[in-house]
């Protein structure tokens, strides 16, 4: 059980890290990053489905997949300008920051530790640092997203 938790993390960890954090040097469209997360998602979905089998942590793994559909939904519904988004700095950044923040205060409620209230702020200090318009924040927030994002994960994958 334990090790299922540990590997579920593990690899979403390791998707977050890579695949946000490849996207901020790969110049690539939006819909080149969309298919490649969508992509991973289903990869990702199908491995934790097969490796976490008790119906007790379900409800936090359909969560993410869940918050993880309707990013990527809406991502599509930004590139193809369904949704407008202007006066939004950084609409895809900032959507899948809100979406890990939701993520990780849900994950808290369910297991109830605190650590992953520590872990939520993280995302909500990269969205705040793009909204007041930290020229920093906002040219590496792809890269930000990874990073707080992919390594809470992977580290507490060896907490489990």
């Amino acid at each position: 059980m334990a090790d299922a938790i540990q590997r579920s993390l593990l690899l979403w960890g390791c998707i977050c890290l890579v695949g946000f954090g490849v996207f901020q040097f790969w110049n690539t469209s939006v819909l080149a990053m969309n298919i490649t997360l969508a992509v991973l998602w289903i990869v990702g979905f199908i491995l934790v489905q097969f490796w976490v089998k008790e119906i007790w942590k379900t409800p936090v793994l359909y969560t993410w997949g869940l918050l993880a559909l309707i990013g990527l939904v809406l991502s599509f519904a930004f590139e193809y300008h369904w949704i407008p988004v202007q006066g939004i700095l950084s609409p895809l950044v900032s959507l899948w920051l809100v979406l890990f923040i939701i993520g990780f205060l849900g994950t808290q409620n369910y297991t109830k530790e605190r650590v992953w209230l520590f872990i939520a702020a993280l995302p909500l200090l990269v969205l705040i640092g793009i909204w007041i318009g930290i020229p920093t924040v906002s040219q590496y927030s792809y890269l930000l997203l990874g990073i707080t994002s992919g390594i809470p994960l992977i580290l507490m994958s060896f907490k489990y």
